[in-house]
């Protein structure tokens, strides 16, 4: 049996930066842009634990449960720092971190360190049958797209998500496959997915 998992990108900061967590301040309102978006029916919903991803849960209307290892990456001292910022003072560190997936100048995680636990995720999803939807950062999204291909950390600099768009994964109980990555769904009315956490979150 198949088991469908579908990944809505959460909304995200206007300025181009180093999400922190707890933040939802100054987002890019792509919700609002996007009041057309259209959640699919699923047998169980997730989210990460970030402030962004319960927020656009709840304007789309999921009960989603929380899971640690879909959280935003833990950039350290660079969480809520504008990205041209942080080139421009720490130029060095952001070249280093820039360049290659296992650095983690800012004290915080490696993108080797995210797909890791997103992988460990992923594997826990295999025995699950039916429908899935998870509400994400694109960070996270894009180590989905990562570990479902058997791609390497650095392919993560060549991945583009867009605020609420829409990525497919596939699994035949062994392997996850990579269906379609960054949809960005047509606009259309409303409709509230009226969708349920999975028991025992």
């Amino acid at each position: 049996m198949t088991h469908r998992l579908t990944l809505i990108c959460a909304d995200r900061r206007r300025r181009p930066g180093f999400p922190k967590r707890e933040d939802a301040d100054d987002v890019s309102h792509a919700i609002e842009v996007r009041r057309g978006r259209l959640v699919p029916r699923a047998d169980r919903y997730w989210r990460a634990p970030d402030a962004l991803a319960r927020l656009t849960a709840e304007w789309l209307g999921v009960d989603a449960a929380a899971s640690e290892k879909l959280a935003e990456i833990d950039y350290g001292a660079w969480s809520g720092r504008d990205l041209d910022d942080v080139a421009k003072d720490e130029p060095g560190a952001f070249a280093e971190w820039a360049g290659d997936p296992l650095a983690k100048p800012h004290g915080g995680e490696s993108l080797a360190d995210l797909a890791s636990r997103v992988g460990d995720w992923l594997a826990e999803r295999l025995s699950d049958r039916g429908h899935s939807v998870a509400i994400a950062p694109a960070a996270v999204v894009k180590a989905c797209a990562i570990v479902s291909l058997g791609a390497p950390a650095t392919a993560f600099y060549r991945i583009d998500v867009d605020p609420l768009s829409v990525s497919r994964l596939v699994s035949d109980g062994r392997r996850w496959s990579l269906r379609s990555l960054n949809e960005r769904p047509d606009r259309r009315r409303v409709r509230p997915a009226s969708g349920q956490a999975p028991d025992g979150a």
